[in-house]
């Protein structure tokens, strides 16, 4: 048995043991669930935003946590920000998704996939994955997950009406990322869970079988979908010393490659952010990627902060990064203007913040 499996085991014993005495009398009546508990009850009312933060925590501690910050609608041309830290004890977050009223969290240290309400954002529960180290996530139907895993050479599928994995999608190798579009679903795997031979998988979500196959040169950490440009954005990590980063572009019409663009030096650690648009998070640089040229133009953020990972939000036209420090003290979230450069504001966040996601 690997180590980190019998890390995984430890933490997902010891969080059940945990969480076992903080059931709330909302959660669903399944035996296969976790309850988590949230330290408040928050009802974000129908005017408001909030915004959802991950903070990944600092390996192999338990101190992943859930941020909230809700952004009360007002008269005035400032919106109040109310900061509220929420779930915590996760074992790695590395994912988040809200989708409607439901807010999905995978937590890749203690092998959960965690589900619950937005609002009111009273309690979650973990949907167990055996000891699979789930890593990403996206919807591929109304009620739908599909969940990639480190540790599995396969793609589970959960049915989120009864919280269980219903199905899998058989890949060459254990899966890394995941993005969905035209119907599509584009999964990188790895030989084993850090190492190669690396590929892309094309997956038909109607038929779930793997229709076309890429080899990769790295491992793909990043799959994201473009959909202003039919693009699936593909972002392999370099190996730190010989070889560097590189992001292939993939037309999701043909299933081609179209493009490649090498950001950076072998040490260097780009990072795409998520959203509508997309920039890349480089150190201390944040560039805008310009689409269709697919060319990295002048930094939009030039700054004196490494930050970790970001996202895009259209409605405020902003850049949303985190800033993680060294990795095991709380950071913060910092807020640019993704059309000038300019910092709009800043707000302390937990460990290592990196995954984000909007309600309203």
């Amino acid at each position: 048995m690997k180590k980190q499996q019998l890390l995984n085991i430890c933490i997902a014993a010891a969080l059940a043991a945990i969480f076992a005495s903080c059931k709330s009398s909302t959660a669903p009546e399944q035996s296969n669930l976790i309850p988590l508990s949230v330290r408040d009850t928050i009802s974000i009312a129908s005017g408001d935003r909030a915004l959802f933060i991950v903070n990944e925590g600092s390996y192999p501690t338990a101190n992943a946590s859930l941020d909230v910050i809700v952004f009360h609608a007002a008269s005035s041309v400032v919106d109040t920000l109310v900061h509220v830290p929420e779930l915590s004890g996760m074992g790695g977050g590395n994912d988040i998704l809200v989708s409607g009223n439901k807010l999905l969290l995978v937590d890749n240290g203690s092998n959960l996939v965690d589900v619950g309400s937005v609002t009111p954002l009273q309690s979650m529960s973990g949907i167990p994955v055996g000891l699979d180290a789930p890593n990403k996530m996206a919807l591929i139907g109304a009620n739908l997950l599909l969940v990639t895993r480190r540790l599995a050479t396969s793609a589970a599928i959960i049915d989120l009406t009864t919280n269980t994995i219903t199905d899998s999608i058989p890949l060459g190798g254990v899966s890394v990322a995941v993005a969905v579009l035209n119907n599509k679903a584009y999964i990188t795997t790895g030989a084993s869970e850090y190492s190669g031979p690396y590929h892309l998988n094309v997956v038909d979500l109607s038929t779930r079988q793997v229709t076309k196959t890429f080899n990769l040169p790295l491992s793909g950490e990043q799959a994201l979908p473009d959909s202003s440009s039919g693009n699936i954005i593909i972002g392999m990590s370099g190996d730190g010393t010989t070889t560097s980063s590189k992001l292939y572009f993939i037309n999701a019409t043909s299933d081609v490659i179209t493009d490649s663009l090498t950001p950076g030096t072998p040490a260097d650690d780009p990072e795409l952010t998520t959203g509508s648009k997309h920039f890349i998070v480089m150190g201390t640089n944040v560039y805008p990627l310009a689409v269709p040229t697919h060319q990295l133009p002048a930094p939009i953020v030039r700054g004196t902060v490494a930050y970790y990972k970001g996202m895009y939000d259209a409605t405020s036209d902003a850049l949303y990064l985190g800033n993680a420090g060294d990795f095991t003290n709380p950071g913060s979230m910092d807020v640019y203007s993704a059309s000038t450069g300019k910092l709009l504001w800043s707000h302390p966040a937990g460990i290592a913040p990196g995954h984000f996601a909007f309600y309203h």
